[in-house]
């Protein structure tokens, strides 16, 4: 069971929150009200109202908007029977006192919602990253079932601009297993750890970074090389960089490496 409150990221507040934070509230103001008596002690000229503050702040952090009223209510009853004239009860107030209560409330209510927002905030920071968490875990979870291979690599360009190179990213389990190798091909270049890969593929992904459309010659280079292969190919962002990432992927029966850009 919830109530509405604007506390977390889709406003509302379960009732067990709510009442952790009130007592929280509570245990606080009892606290701060007993450090402004020692306090007082030696520093009698010390704000009535300063270590209400900070309840406030925590307690709508804690549970938001009524956690952060009940604060700023009760810190400002405490503050006037225990320390502004006459001490000791709830005397009709003097001109000073009214100020003093006048300005609490209005800091305490300014404070109050410096901390609801606040709460508001990492709220969505929480869902956002919870989201992303989310979508991260399903693309991960593609990444590593489907049965064609995939990589994501860095293309490395030589003095003339052209791609001599590239680093590998990623690789699913699928590709390891196409191209029998490990996990320890992650992060070094095609040439150290495929040295007789096929010509076409760098080709390949050269023509698909500048946007040119792949076609059935590439079947062919692979072809000689005793691997039967499709690409495909294409752009994923108009960035000209000197050094873009591609990804490229082959299926286990026809490897198909495919490239474009990032």
């Amino acid at each position: 069971m919830e109530v509405a409150g604007p506390g977390r990221s889709d406003g509302r507040v379960s009732l067990l929150q709510a009442a952790l934070a009130h007592l929280l509230a509570l245990v606080l103001l009892g606290l701060a009200t007993l450090i402004r008596f020692r306090l007082g002690e030696t520093l009698p000229d010390l704000v009535a109202f300063s270590l209400y503050y900070p309840v406030i702040m925590v307690a709508a952090l804690a549970g938001g908007w009524a956690a952060a009223l009940t604060a700023l209510i009760a810190g400002g009853l405490l503050a006037w029977y225990f320390f502004l004239p006459p001490e000791g009860g709830f005397g009709v107030p003097d001109l000073s006192t009214t100020v003093n209560l006048t300005i609490y409330g209005f800091s305490g209510l300014c404070i109050g919602i410096g901390g609801v927002h606040l709460r508001a905030l990492v709220g969505r920071l929480r869902a956002n990253t919870a989201s992303l968490a989310e979508r991260e875990l399903r693309y991960r979870t593609l990444f590593d079932a489907v049965s064609e291979g995939f990589a994501l690599v860095q293309g490395l360009r030589d003095a003339k601009g052209s791609l001599c190179d590239y680093i590998i990213l990623e690789a699913n389990p699928a590709m390891l297993r196409i191209l029998n190798a490990d996990g320890r091909m992650i992060g070094r270049r095609q040439s150290e750890v495929l040295p007789n890969a096929p010509a076409g593929w760098l080709q390949a992904c050269e023509r698909a970074l500048a946007g040119e459309p792949l076609t059935s010659s590439i079947t062919r280079q692979a072809a000689t090389a005793g691997l039967r292969s499709s690409l495909l190919g294409s752009r994923m962002t108009s960035s000209r960089s000197s050094s873009r990432r591609s990804p490229i992927a082959r299926s286990p029966k026809r490897g198909s490496p495919r490239c474009s850009t990032n």
